[in-house]
């Protein structure tokens, strides 16, 4: 648009699946659009985002968007700075695809996932180029991950995990 604000698309309650190639894509759940404006706090963002969706209790929430032509990491919005990078990144964009993500304990929820298995999650079991699952380097960390559905603290754990269980 590149008159300081952006058309955002705000998605809730749908699920992201992440294919072999490491792409994410979201489905299903709700949509609403609303302006996003290039002077706003991140508090104001919240607000609008509340009044939005019929006063949704945001700080229950993370919010999260993809840069341009890059959907296969998920960027924070949490404070005023991320934010204004957010408005900038996507200044020429003709809408912005802004996910509403429920906390669980005050974190993110990081789940493991079959790439094919749609989860809330955004990270799957490593895999070799062949598609195959890596093998396991050390027997006494056997039970660092255990399957499908196990839930992580952080993304930080689910990532120190896979580094002790696969190479």
């Amino acid at each position: 648009m590149g008159t300081g604000q952006i058309v955002a698309v705000l998605q809730i309650g749908g699920e992201f699946t992440t294919d072999a190639d490491g792409l994410m894509s979201y489905s299903g759940g709700e949509a609403h659009a609303m302006l996003v404006k290039s002077d706003w706090t991140f508090s104001a963002f919240k607000h609008e985002i509340s009044s939005t969706l019929n006063n949704l209790k945001v700080d229950q929430f993370l919010f999260k968007y993809f840069l341009p032509k890059n959907n296969r990491t998920l960027i924070s919005i949490s404070n005023d700075k991320d934010l204004h990078r957010m408005v900038e990144f996507h200044a020429e964009s003709e809408t912005t695809y802004i996910y509403v993500i429920k906390k669980v304990d005050n974190s993110a929820q990081s789940v493991v996932a079959d790439s094919a298995t749609p989860t809330n999650a955004i990270a799957v079991v490593p895999t070799t180029p062949d598609g195959s699952k890596r093998q396991k380097v050390c027997a006494e960390w056997k039970d660092v991950i255990t399957g499908v559905g196990q839930v992580f603290e952080s993304p930080k754990d689910f990532r120190d995990a896979l580094h002790k269980m696969y190479w």
